[in-house]
């Protein structure tokens, strides 16, 4: 077993990193969520402008044309606002950049960061994504890990044969 092939991927997860993941993930999990919310978006300011035109010599309320407004602008920017929000959640206490290692071997992977470290079986993913920004992991649907594919140290080969190895053993239980 000691001489089963292990690949390592170092890493420092920092704001800037992590924004690149949850834009990643956001991207990755919601295709079509994110039309609709753009023709969404499209039509509420749609609904404002027309409020606003029709209304424009009237002394009725103003409230609602602007509400039309904040909910449009809202949808244009879901994506502005998880990302910022993601980013926000996994900083919150901690220091601005944190160290992390990812290993993969046949029988499963290990993950290491500075205040936390576990391995687990494949079975303990669900899903992968990969990008030429890095790779998803998924241990549940909606939690993630990121590994970042351009600043990473790799040791034990290289980043295809990481990708590789995650191919081969992640069985996809969900999209």
């Amino acid at each position: 077993m000691d001489d089963e092939k292990r690949i390592v991927v170092k890493y420092k997860l920092n704001p800037e990193v992590m924004k690149v993941g949850a834009s990643e993930n956001y991207d990755h999990r919601q295709k079509v969520r994110k039309w609709i919310k753009l023709v969404a978006g499209v039509w509420f300011v749609s609904l404002f402008g027309l409020f606003v035109y029709i209304q424009i010599d009237s002394k009725s309320s103003k409230i609602l044309p602007i509400v039309l407004l904040i909910i449009g602008i809202s949808c244009f920017f879901n994506k502005y606002f998880y990302v910022r929000r993601t980013v926000k959640s996994v900083f919150a206490g901690r220091e601005k950049e944190i160290n992390a290692q990812f290993a993969v071997k046949e029988d499963g992977f290990f993950i290491k960061t500075d205040d936390t470290e576990g391995s687990s079986l494949w079975t303990g993913l669900i899903n992968y994504h990969f990008s030429d920004k890095g790779a998803l992991l998924y241990p549940q649907k909606n939690i993630y890990y990121f590994i970042p594919k351009n600043g990473s140290e790799i040791s034990g080969g290289t980043w295809d044969e990481f990708t590789e190895m995650i191919q081969r053993n992640v069985e996809v239980t969900t999209k």
